[in-house]
């Protein structure tokens, strides 16, 4: 199961980055046209300068809405169950994140993943614009050169997903030991770049700028994809959706700590250089969090917590469907055990047996 989450997760983020590029080198295309076309510069000189990077916001939404279709198309109905009597349509999301909030403090090694990706999710994503705003400021990097950055960045992050898969593979690690050495290597970043403050390195040289977005990008898709791997492996069965919701709110939740975070230490300083102090604390705390997390433990916990909870069904749910039902809503597809019956504790050990097997473990 493990291996498979792994092939799914790391094919998902790299058609994502790689598809990206696409829309990336698009644009960087139509860029290069209007800044030196003059029937273009003449048509947008009534407009405002960032005309043309509205036209490619715009040109995002169309690019959006056109993959919509074939996901439409080709993509099976997946009736859920319907909206429980009394609850309100627009309030009952809410509800129930905050609910499965409380749950979840009931799992304590889930928790604690938790707690380290609200971290680290802001973490890499604080780290792209604070290495843009350097690069504008001290290496005066023009438009078409930042551009050329994220497209290498895409690029890269397209490509070093399955490289790391490849990787986890040939070296038989499990998926926590990649996590911890993913994380330990985007120590380097902040690492590297306050070294400036001494030396004549440090994001300091457009070669600089180059190095670092390739190690950015070759971390960046293979680590959100070992993320979202292992938060699946500690999900109670059956309750897939809610905590996935939950694991995407606090992978958006925390996107405000970061920027905030900057441009106070911005303004205090005077330096954008210092925001790479707060980068480095915002690592190591999850990596240090990452490391406490059991999956074999999580195992006994997501047991221990359906068999309290009557098999992960709440009081309120009397709309659940029964595993028969489901698979006639969804044919074809393996419905994942609940760990309810009296084979629960053989389920856990085969599971704990097929994740050493699959982690290469005696």
């Amino acid at each position: 199961m493990e291996s498979i989450s792994n092939q799914l997760s790391t094919y998902g983020f790299a058609l994502q980055y790689l598809a990206s590029t696409v829309q990336l080198v698009v644009f960087a295309v139509l860029m290069r046209y209007w800044s030196r076309s003059e029937s273009a510069r003449s048509l947008f000189a009534s407009l405002p300068e960032t005309y043309p990077a509205q036209v490619c916001l715009a040109l995002s939404a169309l690019w959006y809405l056109a993959c919509l279709v074939p996901t439409q198309m080709l993509l099976r109905p997946r009736p859920g169950p319907p909206l429980p009597a009394g609850h309100n349509l627009f309030l009952f999301g809410f509800k129930r994140v905050g609910h499965t909030l409380r749950q979840a403090r009931r799992l304590p090694n889930l928790f604690r993943f938790l707690l380290g990706w609200f971290a680290y999710s802001d973490a890499f994503c604080t780290i792209t614009s604070v290495s843009i705003l350097i690069a504008e400021a001290e290496l005066a990097l023009s438009m078409a050169q930042l551009l050329t950055l994220v497209i290498a960045v895409n690029i890269v992050a397209g490509f070093g997903t399955l490289v790391w898969r490849w990787f986890q593979h040939a070296m038989g690690w499990s998926t926590k030991s990649i996590l911890l050495l993913q994380v330990s290597m985007y120590l380097l970043f902040p690492v590297y770049c306050l070294c400036g403050f001494w030396f004549d390195i440090g994001l300091k040289s457009l070669r600089e700028a180059y190095c670092l977005a390739l190690l950015h990008g070759f971390l960046l898709g293979a680590t959100q994809s070992t993320c979202r791997v292992l938060f699946g492996q500690l999900i109670p069965a059956g309750m897939e959706s809610r905590f996935f919701a939950l694991y995407e709110v606090t992978d958006k939740g925390s996107s405000w700590i970061g920027p905030l975070a900057v441009a106070a230490l911005t303004d205090w300083t005077h330096d954008k250089r210092y925001a790479f102090i707060f980068l480095l604390a915002m690592f190591i705390i999850p990596l240090c969090i990452f490391a406490t997390v059991d999956p074999d433990a999580a195992i006994d916990e997501a047991r221990q917590f359906l068999r309290e909870s009557g098999g992960g069904v709440d009081d309120d749910e009397t709309h659940a469907y029964n595993d028969e039902e489901e698979e006639v809503l969804m044919p074809n597809v393996a419905v994942r055990p609940r760990y309810h019956d009296e084979d629960e504790d053989a389920t856990g050990d085969r599971l704990r047996a097929a994740r050493r097997n699959a982690s290469g473990k005696t």
